[in-house]
C-alpha cells in the first residue's frame, strides 16, 4: 500500500473516518503526495476533513453520500 499510495495523485475514502488510534492510516497519509487529489465519501465529512487538513492536504473533495459520489464520476 505505501508503495502504490506515494505515486497516487488522487486519494478517495469511502466511509473510513481515520480514527486517530489506527496509526497506519495516517502512515499511508504521510507517503501521500501533498498536492494530491482527496476525495471523502461520508454522511459527516467534516471531522474527517480536519484530520486530513491537519497533515497539510488543501485539494480536499466531499460527497454526502456514495450515490451522489458514483453520479457525479459516471457523467
Amino acid at each position: 500500500a505505501l508503495k502504490v499510495i506515494k505515486d497516487s495523485e488522487e486519494l478517495v475514502i469511502i466511509g473510513y473516518s481515520f480514527r486517530y488510534e489506527d496509526s497506519n492510516s495516517y502512515l499511508l497519509l504521510s507517503v501521500l503526495p501533498a498536492d494530491s487529489k482527496i476525495t471523502i465519501v461520508d454522511p459527516n465529512p467534516e471531522q474527517i476533513i480536519d484530520k486530513i487538513n491537519s497533515k497539510g492536504f488543501t485539494n480536499i473533495t466531499t460527497y454526502n453520500s456514495l450515490r451522489s459520489y458514483l453520479t457525479k464520476i459516471h457523467n
